[in-house]
């Protein structure tokens, strides 16, 4: 390591709690770790108050039946069957695929094929498919888009079951919500069968502990980053659409989509975009107009804002 890597390694160390430090260096060493049973006759199902949205800017149903996918701009030819692991792909790239944003473009046959396709080239544990943070996209896109497929439903329970005994609390921040959202979808998703009550607790549980400590109270997630604002918000609504109205902590979680709601529009330029704030882009997150669109479809009516004091951002239009 060089004196500038090193530099920024220690800069970057004094911002971190103990905890996250610790943490770091045991998921690293911590083998793979998942329920020893996966039960017999899973089903699957959600039942959402309004359509699941979806969100990919860059592939299209026929590029990947073709084989070739295009994630952060750049196109790669893998294949059929899929070469999972692209060695010219940088890890931010294979970590887009891992996601599976780009699967409800296919028709539902074609879905199954392409999530067996990853479960046989994907043992579990193997990186980087079995990362936490791509694993907890995959299994929000795998349970949006209904798949009931024994053999995907079977590699859903390992992968919620994996999940739930490695969450990124090191990392913290949007990850740990993106776990927990993950946690809800697969607990309701297989709702009644083995762990999933434990995963739905574990979701709710973090979501009701971290909302309060992550948004600010102005409403804004507290990395004051539009986009991943943007992202929490949308990821949230999908956890309220399929809440129940029996779950204690609905009307928490519908408190603070509305008070991020409200924030959303105050880093909206006049075009529509996000502004391009703290590790912001235009492509990641669903449009803002479609996410407060569906905000208001659940019946979420946001007070408008004009500025945020507690995260330090003032407008002048």
């Amino acid at each position: 390591m060089n004196s500038r890597n090193a530099r920024l390694m220690l800069s970057t160390l004094r911002h971190l709690r103990p905890w996250q430090i610790l943490g770091r260096v045991f998921a690293r060493a911590k083998p793979f770790t998942a329920a020893h049973a996966v039960p017999e006759g899973l089903t699957g199902e959600l039942d959402p108050r309004q359509p699941f949205s979806f969100h990919d800017p860059w592939n299209t149903a026929d590029n990947i039946r073709s084989g070739r996918f295009c994630f952060l701009d750049r196109e790669i030819e893998l294949g059929n069957p899929v070469n999972w692991r692209p060695q010219e792909a940088p890890l931010l790239w294979q970590f887009n695929l891992h996601y599976f944003n780009y699967l409800h473009l296919l028709e539902s046959a074609e879905q199954v094929l392409l999530c067996r396709s990853w479960i046989e080239a994907n043992e579990p544990g193997q990186q980087p498919g079995w990362h936490p943070y791509p694993t907890s996209l995959r299994i929000a896109n795998w349970c949006k888009c209904g798949i009931s497929e024994p053999q995907v439903l079977r590699s859903l329970y390992v992968q919620a079951s994996f999940l739930v005994r490695n969450l990124e609390t090191y990392v913290y921040g949007n990850h740990l919500l993106e776990n927990a959202r993950a946690l809800v979808m697969a607990g309701q998703f297989l709702s009644g069968h083995g762990e999933a009550p434990k995963w739905l607790k574990k979701g709710y549980d973090i979501y009701r502990s971290e909302l309060q400590e992550q948004i600010l109270p102005d409403g804004l997630h507290f990395e004051k980053s539009p986009m991943y604002h943007a992202l929490m918000l949308d990821n949230l609504l999908d956890v309220i659409s399929i809440t129940p109205d029996s779950e204690p902590d609905g009307t928490l979680l519908r408190d603070f989509a509305s008070r991020m709601s409200a924030a959303l529009p105050v880093l909206v330029h006049p075009d529509g975009q996000l502004a391009l704030l703290n590790d912001s882009t235009t492509e990641i997150a669903p449009p803002p107009k479609a996410i407060l669109e569906r905000a208001r479809r659940l019946g979420i009516e946001p007070e408008h804002r004009k500025d945020l004091p507690s995260s330090g951002y003032y407008v002048l239009r």
